[in-house]
């Protein structure tokens, strides 16, 4: 009898935490499908003017695939300069969330790229990737 509870508390507890690890990792690496804060512009942000500078500003838009078919985003602003600036964006945001700050770097006078991350905005992606599955490897 006592081999079978404890048989059974073994099993139970296994399964909590397995829930609890699926639990985290849905949190922590799938995005969620909420309209992100930079698409909503509030006149009391700081950055406010800058951001609708931002909104309407002509920017290329740039698509890479990668090696397994996902469609990576990306936008860019052409200032004609030998240097760049390049903005990212925070989790479960989007390239837009940075425009603010690409208006004022390109006043500054820098090219600027701002990347959406996989499985954020334009980008494709069922996972986050947090730069790992993109990090370049050496030989």
């Amino acid at each position: 009898m006592k081999k079978k509870l404890l048989l059974t508390s073994l099993l139970a507890a296994g399964a909590g935490i397995f829930a609890a690890g699926d639990y985290f990792f849905k949190i922590a690496m799938t995005p969620y499908k909420k309209e992100p804060d930079s698409k909503k512009l509030s006149g009391k942000d700081s950055l406010y003017p800058d951001k609708v500078c931002f909104r309407d500003f002509p920017k290329e838009k740039w698509n890479l695939e990668t090696k397994n078919g996902l469609k990576l985003f990306a936008q860019y602003l052409n200032h004609d300069s030998d240097k760049t600036a390049i903005l990212l964006h925070g989790s479960m945001s989007d390239s837009d969330s940075m425009g603010g700050f690409a208006k004022m770097f390109y006043d500054f006078g820098y090219n600027v790229l701002l990347p959406d991350a996989r499985a954020h905005g334009r980008s494709a992606g069922k996972y986050i990737g947090y730069g790992w599955v993109g990090k370049r490897r050496h030989s």
